[in-house]
């Protein structure tokens, strides 16, 4: 949480829609477009680098939906895996609030 609230500190002035993907590459998270075969994204973790990757042939809209959804995650540094259902789903209703509320007048 500390991430999030850091950035939203240090970018008060933003006012959407704003460019998630240079949001994302300034704060050194690696981010590519390309065939992903079934898997639609990937947002993770790989010798000490955050990575997304987004299947290039899904609609603009949808890669920027994803690309804030999971830049949510990425603030926050939560660990799928380790969390419960209850928990998990309320962490996804939050990090699709994020994508509403930062990409509003281009979705």
């Amino acid at each position: 949480m500390r991430n999030f609230e850091r950035f939203l500190r240090e970018n008060k002035n933003l006012k959407p829609p704003v460019n998630i993907e240079k949001i994302i590459e300034s704060l050194w998270v690696s981010l590519d477009f390309r065939e992903t075969g079934k898997i639609d994204w990937i947002c993770a973790e790989f010798e000490w680098q955050w990575h997304i990757v987004v299947k290039n042939t899904m609609p603009k809209v949808r890669q920027r939906f994803t690309l804030a959804h999971e830049l949510k995650h990425f603030l926050e540094q939560e660990n799928a895996y380790a969390i419960e259902w209850e928990d998990g789903h309320k962490i996804e209703v939050e990090a699709n609030q994020f994508v509403f509320a930062s990409c509003s007048e281009a979705i």
